[in-house]
Parts: structure tokens; sequence; C-alpha cells
């Protein structure tokens, strides 16, 4: 009678455990390097290059390129072009739009986490990858090859 409870027990302790519903995106915007800022209703024409980090929560109607620092997009946000990081991207907003016939990409030798609100119309190319409950993704993805 004690075999079959201990193979209950046994399957139980292998049941992963849950999973959070709904992540948040934190970030602490000086340790990410985060110096520039398009606020939620504002709207940058044209490619958005930056030396440090940048933090968008309006809408960019073209591509993101930071050198150094963290790309941070907010669910507010919503980028029409390819997203490229120095040390990561972070996305909780929108990243190109069905259908187009350019060819959009998010790049990052680092970390690239897309968050629950994260619509992805794009390939992604990353160091590392995390991904959460919610997250949409259409595209490709490719593990970046360290060296």
């Amino acid at each position: 009678m004690n075999a079959p409870n201990e193979k209950m027990i046994h399957l139980q302790a292998l049941r992963p455990a849950p999973v959070p519903s709904a992540v948040e995106l934190t970030v602490d915007l000086a340790q990410e390097n985060v110096r520039s800022y398009v606020a939620e209703g504002d709207e940058f024409q044209g490619d958005l290059h930056c030396q440090g980090g940048v933090r968008i929560a309006g809408r960019v109607s073209g591509s993101v390129h930071c050198g150094s620092g963290t790309v941070v997009i907010e669910k507010t946000a919503q980028v029409d072009g390819s997203v490229t990081g120095g040390d990561k991207v972070l996305i909780d907003g929108l990243v190109g739009t069905p259908n187009t016939q350019l060819p959009i990409k998010v790049f990052c030798p680092g970390l690239v986490a897309l968050f629950n609100h994260a619509v992805v119309h794009a390939d992604i190319e990353y160091g590392k990858l995390a991904t959460y409950d919610d997250m949409t993704h259409n595209g490709h993805s490719r593990k970046l090859q360290a060296g």
C-alpha cells in the first residue's frame, strides 16, 4: 500500500512551480545607462541613434540604434523599424508591423526580453532571450554565437 503513495509523492515533486502570469517591466534607468527618452504621446520620425540607452513610451517611425546601454520599449510604445541595443533590449510594447515588406530585426549581443504586452513582428538575434506569458513574437529567432 505504501508503493502507490511513494510514486505519487515523487510525481508531485517533479511538477514545476507556478509561473507568475504578469511580470511588470521595472528598470533602474541610471544603472542601465538610459539617457534619452521619447515620451508617451510623442512621435520621433526617422532613425533614432543614441550613444547610451533609450526609454521609449511614445512612437518611433523608424529604427532605434543604441551603441551602449539598454533599449526600453514600454507597453505604450510603438517602434516601426528595427531595434539594435548594445547591452539589453527590453520590450513591453509594439515593434514592427504585420505584413510589412521591409526586413525588421531586433538585434542585441546581450539580453533580449519580451514582456507580457510585447508584440514583435521582427526577426530576433540575441545573446540571451527571455520571454513571458502573454508576449507575441511573429518572426524568426537566432542565438548569436559567442566570439
